[in-house]
């Protein structure tokens, strides 16, 4: 930024010194210079100003001359597109040679104080965006590291990203009867609950699987105590998530339930569901059950056998375990694995509770890529998928105070860039756990995005049919980068500011040359913000399908660009020929 500042200073000395013929000064300044900011992402909006009462006459059709007006002086450059306006005040008075000569030595004398004053002090600047024009606090934040880079090579191999890879994971005991009931209150509202995701899995599974029923003939229950589940509930779930294209994983009742009645239930719901059906999930968190693990695979696979002698091709998935305990997941899929189609996991990175300077910290980050890897790799070395059928930022939310975490924004930045890590470490998708009902819930009761489905539709949105490519990132701040190369050849930027105090500017070497680029922001106040949380420029409602206000300009040249962002906020740079 201060290059751009200093570039327009001397210009505009150059240009003093030198003037065209069709400029004329008269006599004396009276105020000393002061500068507005610069925004060299927006040139079209560059010019740096100095305040005097110099007045200059300027001749038309001289596109790059200096201007000014009375009070303010203008400096443009050609080279940043800027034209100056035509409108010009004129006033001439005679006056001699040697007046001439020293108020030209007196503007000289000015700006080269000017020149020098600045040198010394160095001041920065940072970009007026958009976003500072929606939140003016943007501007007092204290400058970020000027030297972030990321590099991009779109030719690069990567990890294809599934379709589906964004899910939600609802606790059994309340919510299907509430995606239900939605459903016929307001079917527009809540199809693009889901829709606005793609094509997604939805995880039928929680601690409140544990207080179950098969009943199939029976009025279908919803509660975390007693869910009576029914023929009629299984017929009205699958007919919703066919309409709006997403498959599920269900749970049946492993702790409490018996195999016959779970081989029932697994086998309607498989006969019914057909395609829709990607596994039937036996329990949830049996390590947490306080059984030893041989009483578990003992109890698996009774159902599990009790099932297979239904006759019919049911998909199993599992353990469905966490890995904060005694550890079941490593000798279930060393002795179950030939019986699954898909291994799932339960991931929380903080437990009971947790602040936005741990969950936004690299080091949880790290910590998330160390505890999974061992994990992945074991499915995959059983040919498995590995997807995490159950995650957020937070875990036990009974003990996390009101609004702390799941009510504000600095869940949208964590989880946009939780999925991004995971995907590119070959994770086949994530559930976000959490429908309603508690603090880290993706919609409140009335249906209304809260703040982790920002980030969500994020990711889906740069995500979505395209292959993570490697990205070299050069920061010393709090700066995260992901790139997705789609099917369409475009490139897509992430770039995830988690400094909650300072902007970023960041420099751009995409080692290909592109014409066109442009942003869509995922923005609020501040991390701590409950409100004004903007995707796009715009705040995400379910009553139409959502999409960005307007694709915001990033200035190009080749391959480089650059972008500022202010703290706790991110960028989607989408790059084209187009």
């Amino acid at each position: 930024m201060t290059l751009w500042i200093l570039f327009c200073r001397v210009n505009a000395r150059v240009d003093t010194l030198f003037p065209r013929k069709s400029v004329s000064f008269i006599a004396k300044i009276t105020l000393l210079p002061t500068l507005a900011p610069c925004d060299p992402d927006f040139p079209r909006r560059c010019a740096c100003h100095f305040t005097t009462t110099t007045q200059i006459v300027e001749k038309p059709g001289i596109e790059d001359s200096p201007r000014l007006t009375t009070g303010r002086f203008s400096f443009y450059d050609k080279h940043m597109n800027m034209k100056p306006r035509k409108k010009v005040t004129s006033h001439f008075s005679s006056i001699s040679a040697t007046q001439k000569a020293g108020a030209l030595a007196l503007i000289v004398f000015l700006l080269f104080f000017l020149l020098l004053l600045t040198v010394m002090t160095n001041p920065r600047t940072v970009m007026t965006s958009p976003h500072e024009q929606e939140y003016p606090e943007y501007r007092q934040q204290a400058p970020g590291n000027n030297t972030n880079q990321v590099i991009i090579d779109p030719a690069s191999s990567g990890v294809i990203i599934p379709p589906s890879f964004v899910g939600i994971s609802t606790e059994p005991g309340s919510n299907p009867c509430n995606i239900l009931a939605l459903d016929q209150q307001n079917p527009t509202l809540v199809e693009n609950m889901f829709k606005n995701l793609g094509p997604g899995i939805l995880r039928i599974g929680g601690i409140s699987v544990e207080h179950v029923s098969w009943s199939p003939d029976g009025t279908y229950s919803c509660s975390d105590s007693n869910t009576v589940q029914t023929q009629s509930l299984v017929n009205a779930t699958i007919a919703f998530l066919r309409k709006v294209g997403w498959k599920v994983i269900w749970d049946v009742n492993l702790k409490n339930g018996n195999p016959t009645a779970d081989a029932d239930e697994a086998a309607y719901i498989a006969r019914i569901a057909g395609p829709t059906l990607l596994g039937i999930e036996l329990g949830n968190e049996p390590n947490l059950y306080g059984w030893s693990y041989n009483t578990y695979q003992s109890k698996w696979e009774g159902i599990a056998s009790a099932i297979k002698a239904r006759g019919q091709t049911i998909p199993l998935v599992g353990p469905g375990g966490t890995d904060c305990c005694t550890d079941f997941y490593t000798p279930f899929l060393h002795a179950e694995s030939s019986k699954l189609v898909m291994a799932t996991d339960h991931y929380y990175p903080t437990y009971h509770t947790t602040t936005f300077t741990d969950l936004l910290s690299p080091s949880l980050m790290q910590a998330t890529v160390s505890s999974l890897q061992p994990r992945l790799a074991l499915a995959q070395s059983n040919h498995l998928p590995y997807q995490l059928d159950e995650s957020n930022a937070v875990a036990a939310v009974r003990y996390v105070p009101p609004y702390s975490i799941g009510g504000a924004f600095g869940v949208s930045l964590w989880a946009l860039d939780y999925l991004f890590t995971v995907a590119e470490h070959g994770v086949a998708g994530v559930n976000i756990h959490g429908f309603s009902g508690d603090d880290t819930s993706i919609f409140d009761s009335n249906g209304s995005p809260r703040p982790i489905y920002y980030g969500m539709l994020a990711f889906h949105d740069a995500a979505s049919n395209g292959t993570l490519i490697p990205v070299i990132t050069n920061t010393t701040m709090n700066i995260t980068a992901h790139a997705v190369v789609g099917n369409d050849g475009n490139l897509k930027l992430i770039i995830i500011n988690k400094d909650q105090s300072k902007s970023a500017q960041v420099q751009i070497n995409t080692t290909q040359s592109y014409s066109l680029a442009t942003a869509v922001r995922l923005a609020a106040p501040s991390v701590s913000a409950t409100t004004g949380i903007t995707l796009g420029g715009v705040p995400i409602s379910f009553n139409r399908a959502w999409s960005p206000s307007t694709g915001e300009l990033v200035s190009v040249a080749g391959a480089n660009s650059q972008i500022t962002l202010p703290s706790g906020s991110a960028a989607i740079i989408t790059y084209s020929n187009r």
